[in-house]
């Protein structure tokens, strides 16, 4: 005879895989809802730039923000990618010193980088007679070191597992954007600038939360030692393997305009806006797929795990690329204005590419986990030289040629990426 205590139990033991896989989807779901949030108050900026501003000045933001995006990128693969490899596997006894150095003078420095980097660019411009794009340069001068500050709080909480709070702030972050952004359109002040000044606003708020609300690690009585060295040794690779994924994604919107003009760059910001989501969420998966590979011995094979998951990110950016190119074409003029015109020929080759960009990435995070980013960078070097080949040659093409280059060009980084762990298996066994 079966007594309550039995069925109790029997119910217990039913429930506890159930609120495993609970516990374990906590935090991939709310990672993707900090990204989303994210995504969408920038989003919200890139659209009420393009409503409010001509194409030509609305071209210019889009170059300006592409080249704020590579000092964002050495701010995230000099700082915050090692920090989530080395820090773990190097640093755990000395954890506190080791976050103080970080977000200290490392991001004062790097936030200080950015603000000179901007102003050269500013001055080579104007000097250029490009004002526009120098005007949203000297914008983003002031900016960079509240928004890069803001990333690197929202990444520090990812690596001490209390997303939630980088959740919570970029909840407030989102809010102070849209009503600022809606405020500002009502008195007639909307433009790149004012966005711009928003964002960095908002990012100070953000980051002054996370600051006073994460539990920081003790700090032992050793200060880490080499902590220069190896960030850089590790960043100088991926540095250059991310610079150069920003030239896969972008040269097209650089190139394109010296024979089309500046509202090319517009449309093909547009393409690149339809598949952000897509590609935030990307990135921060991988980014909690780095986090846990970290925490195995780089002699361990990830090989078939990056594969699996392969598959996965390929299925769905794929199910994403379908969803776009069934939905965008009627919206676009709903949304960005009907002076935007773009093919739904365009939108299917961008959903192929997007598809084999996501799908890439899983095996970028493997190699990086094995402390490979040397690998990563050449994989995207053959990437990046295969895609300025065929845009010369499709030149006539115009978006369409771009897009078919980008396209071979990130097949090409995923099948090298593949090789590169392949490799990697027969040397550890």
């Amino acid at each position: 005879m079966t007594n309550s205590s039995d069925i109790h139990h029997a119910g217990t033991a039913r429930q506890a895989p159930i609120k495993h896989m609970l516990l374990r989807l906590r935090g991939p779901v709310l990672a993707v809802l900090d990204q989303a949030l994210y995504a969408l108050s920038n989003l919200m900026l890139q659209v009420l730039v393009a409503r409010s501003v001509t194409e030509d000045a609305f071209g210019a933001f889009t170059v300006a923000t592409s080249l704020f995006v590579i000092l964002a990128m050495a701010h995230q693969t000099i700082l915050v990618e090692p920090m989530f490899v080395l820090g773990p596997r190097h640093y755990s006894r000395e954890l506190g010193r080791y976050y103080d150095i970080l977000r200290g003078r490392w991001s004062a420095g790097a936030g200080l980088g950015a603000m000179m980097l901007c102003l050269l660019s500013a001055w080579a411009f104007r000097q250029w007679e490009s004002t526009e794009i120098a005007l949203c340069m000297i914008a983003y001068a002031l900016a960079a070191p509240l928004i890069l500050y803001f990333w690197l709080m929202r990444r520090m909480a990812f690596a001490l597992l209390r997303i939630d709070l980088a959740v919570i702030a970029n909840g407030i972050y989102c809010t102070i954007m849209l009503l600022s952004l809606a405020g500002f359109m009502l008195v007639g002040l909307a433009n790149a600038y004012s966005g711009i000044a928003l964002s960095a606003a908002a990012s100070l708020v953000g980051a002054l939360i996370i600051r006073m609300r994460l539990p920081w690690p003790q700090r032992g009585q050793d200060q880490p030692g080499g902590v220069f060295r190896e960030h850089l040794q590790y960043g100088r690779w991926a540095f250059g393997s991310e610079v150069l994924s920003w030239g896969i994604a972008n040269c097209a919107m650089l190139i394109l305009p010296i024979w089309m003009g500046l509202a090319t760059s517009a449309l093909l910001r547009i393409l690149i806006l339809l598949f952000m989501p897509m590609l935030q969420i990307c990135s921060v998966m991988a980014l909690l797929l780095l986090r846990r590979s970290a925490k195995a011995s780089p002699e361990i094979s990830q090989s078939r795990g990056a594969l699996r998951h392969c598959l996965i990110f390929l299925a769905a950016g794929s199910a994403y690329g379908i969803g776009v190119v069934l939905l965008a074409p009627p919206l676009i003029p709903l949304v960005f204005g009907s002076q935007y015109v773009v093919e739904p020929g365009w939108i299917l080759l961008a959903a192929v590419s997007g598809a084999f960009t996501v799908g890439a990435q899983p095996l970028f995070t493997a190699l990086r986990a094995a402390e490979r980013p040397r690998d990563v960078m050449i994989a995207h070097m053959v990437a990046f030289i295969l895609i300025i080949s065929l845009l010369y040659g499709l030149e006539d093409a115009g978006i369409a040629g771009a897009l078919i280059a980008q396209t071979v060009g990130w097949l090409a980084a995923m099948l090298s990426a593949i090789f590169f762990l392949a490799r990697l298996d027969r040397h550890l066994a």
